[in-house]
């Protein structure tokens, strides 16, 4: 779960000078309450060290050092687009061999390389996943990274703006996070997952702009991962049980187990999917400190709490959904788990390949990719 010195640290990241590298190995970072006051982060033996308060009291990683961290992230994920942003491989028929450049197209951003497969005479643009976009893929990458590890749209335009020098709008940002999380979406929901017969079920309260909806999720024990999650008004059970059956829908086994808190309304959701389904679900509703328990389902709404403050309250029905499916993807097909060695739910249930450093990327040509193909059938 993201901590209060991790978003901190990322809210450093949109002030000007905030970090400045000295050399390979050390950084000088600005004081988060005093602009006048700098400390030095510096890698030694294999661990990075602080000369700030809070790392002299703790000797754990402060503010700064996860600032540094962040910033050495999205330099990687800058040079990593800007290196891999040519995509050389037919839609086609998946040949890189008999590929040639085919003259420029032309749009009001100027003029993008096309290229040519003299194996199956497919002409196609280099930029799987970016087609008809007006920015480079780098800041589309960086936009939606720092958007799912906190900075608000506007924060996000700032930081292109003072940092790469990139002239886009909090809406423009926006539409860029709806386009590729329905992207993304669409090429990791296509197949079932693999899933164990002990599943979780709850639900947590997020702000709509000064009243309050209900945020349902669906958690694989084993995997962490989220199976199926919606938003509502009230915590009736007709909405426990809409969750349990998309769960059912989109996963490959039954539960066996379903474990909840004692909100009524998973009693008789479970009860009355058991009998119309014909599926014997044991339903546990375990305390706080009982073995069994929602300890995992509570961290994914930690995190999601921490990540909503940013926001002061969503605006309408619509944005929560929107924010509830993206933060979804986010976790399941982005986010590391240290707990599952370092891989995603999604790489540890088998639904993708392994990812390297820049994942937003690597998803973003998988899944565009899979619509060329689907346009060319």
């Amino acid at each position: 779960m993201t901590n209060k010195r991790e978003i901190v640290a990322i809210q450093l990241l949109e002030k000007h000078n905030a970090i400045k590298q000295i050399d390979e190995s050390v950084f000088s970072v600005s004081s988060q309450s005093d602009p006048n006051k700098r400390y030095q982060v510096s890698w030694c033996r294999n661990r990075w060290l602080c000369n700030c308060p809070d790392y002299q009291k703790n000797r754990k990683r402060c503010k700064h050092i996860y600032a540094v961290n962040y910033y050495q992230a999205l330099k990687q994920i800058a040079c990593g687009v800007i290196d891999t942003e040519i995509d050389k491989t037919c839609p086609q028929c998946n040949s890189t061999k008999n590929v040639i450049r085919r003259g420029p197209r032309y749009n009001l951003s100027g003029p993008k390389q096309t290229y040519y497969c003299k194996t199956c005479k497919k002409r196609f643009g280099g930029t799987t996943g970016f087609s008809k976009m007006k920015k480079e893929p780098a800041a589309i990458v960086l936009a939606l990274d720092l958007y799912f590890k906190g900075l608000s749209l506007r924060k996000i335009t700032e930081h292109l703006r003072i940092i790469y020098d990139i002239q886009v709008t909090h809406v423009t940002v926006y539409n860029w996070i709806k386009r590729y999380v329905k992207l993304i979406q669409k090429y990791v929901n296509s197949d079932t997952i693999n899933v164990s017969e002990r599943w979780h079920a709850d639900e947590t309260v997020i702000n709509l702009k000064g009243s309050y909806v209900n945020m349902w999720a669906l958690m694989d024990d084993e995997l962490k991962f989220v199976i199926a999650s919606r938003i509502s008004k009230t915590r009736e059970t007709k909405h426990a049980r809409d969750l349990i059956e998309e769960g059912l829908q989109k996963s490959d086994k039954k539960p066996t187990e379903i474990i909840t808190d004692g909100l009524p309304s998973y009693k008789k959701a479970i009860e009355e999917v058991s009998r119309k389904r014909n599926i014997p679900i044991i339903h546990i509703q375990g305390p706080f400190t009982a073995h069994l328990n929602n300890n995992k389902i509570e961290r994914l709404f930690g995190t999601v709490k921490e990540r909503t403050k940013q926001f002061r309250g969503l605006y309408n029905h619509g944005t929560a959904e929107q924010f509830v499916d993206g933060f979804i993807t986010y976790y399941n097909n982005i986010r590391p788990h240290s707990s599952l060695d370092g891989k995603t739910p999604s790489e540890a249930g088998g639904l993708q390949p392994k990812l390297e450093n820049n994942r937003w990327l690597q998803l973003i040509r998988f899944a565009g990719k899979k619509e060329q193909r689907k346009g060319i059938k």
